[in-house]
């Protein structure tokens, strides 16, 4: 057995019994060829639904690998990103090996990398089946459900509403008045750092601001494109600014355009408990679907 030293930290990660061949390590830009094959090639892939490529969390830790032979059996990355929430952003093994067996390996090296890091909750989107067994089976318990909304073009838009602010599309300058917005309006566990924000603005199909007419931003929207669909991946309001009709604008002008680019399908995603959420989105003809996706919160045994 092989003990490598967290990078950047002076500590060393401790090990623990595995087969003699088997080292788990940080994992380091050399490896991006390798856990692109195990996504690529194999069955047993988690990925965080974000904004960056998994490749990118390569240079973030805590980010540890499973090799044999100078191989790569397993990788498995929960990075906080802003440093307030960490997620499970990736985690594969090889098919020919048991997935359990791969994480109990990975697992305690990551945690031993968070402790040394602020103190941040460690969530996890549970997206199938056999990682929600992993997850519970290591002190994960349920926290809350994604949902699902889907509009429908019908023929119609909604009444707009009736709103002293001004909607324009964002601009990259607009982006630090945005970071402002989306961390007053989210709980960290939901918040975008503003490296994750300027990759939704780059990604985005439509994105605008909404603004006082003395020029200040207090609300915002981001959403991507399909060829038949629309995605509202982002709309926030400055929490002062709430129940002021503002998301109602943003939204309206938002499906406005859709409906434009002759795109007559929109889904979103919300909480299961944020009720103003699901309310706002229900007014404006949004029909909850049915289908959900499980979060999970690690506690500490």
């Amino acid at each position: 057995m092989k003990s490598y030293p967290n990078p950047g930290h002076e500590k060393t990660i401790s090990t623990m019994p595995m087969p003699s061949d088997y080292i788990v390590r940080p994992a380091a830009e050399f490896d991006r060829g390798e856990i692109q094959s195990l996504f690529n090639n194999h069955r047993f892939v988690h990925r965080h639904l974000d904004w960056r490529n998994p490749l990118d969390w390569v240079a973030h830790q805590p980010f540890w690998v499973l090799e044999e032979n100078h191989h790569l059996l397993g990788a498995l990355g929960c990075q906080p990103d802003p440093p307030e929430a960490a997620w499970v952003r990736l985690f594969a093994c090889a098919s020919y090996l048991a997935p359990e067996q791969v994480w109990d390996l990975l697992f305690p090296h990551v945690c031993e990398s968070l402790a040394q890091l602020p103190p941040a909750p460690l969530a996890a989107l549970a997206l199938q089946d056999w990682f929600t067994t992993i997850l519970r089976r290591n002190g994960f318990v349920h926290h809350q459900d994604i949902v699902v909304l889907a509009w429908h073009y019908n023929g119609a838009l909604p009444t707009p509403f009736e709103s002293r602010v001004h909607i324009r599309e964002m601009r990259a300058a607009d982006l630090p008045a945005v970071a402002e917005v989306d961390h007053g309006a989210f709980d960290p566990l939901w918040q975008l750092s503003a490296t994750g924000l300027r990759l939704a603005f780059e990604q985005s199909a439509y994105a605008t601001v909404a603004e006082l007419p003395g020029r200040q931003v207090i609300g915002y929207q981001m959403s991507t494109s399909t060829l038949y669909s629309h995605h509202l991946a982002r709309l926030a309001v400055s929490q002062e600014y709430q129940r002021l009709g503002i998301g109602s604008a943003l939204l309206d002008d938002f499906l406005a355009e859709t409906v434009h680019r002759d795109i007559w399908h929109v889904t979103v995603n919300t909480q299961h408990d944020n009720i103003n959420s699901i309310t706002l989105y229900q007014k404006t003809g949004f029909e909850l679907t049915g289908e959900s996706f499980p979060i999970y919160l690690h506690r500490e045994p």
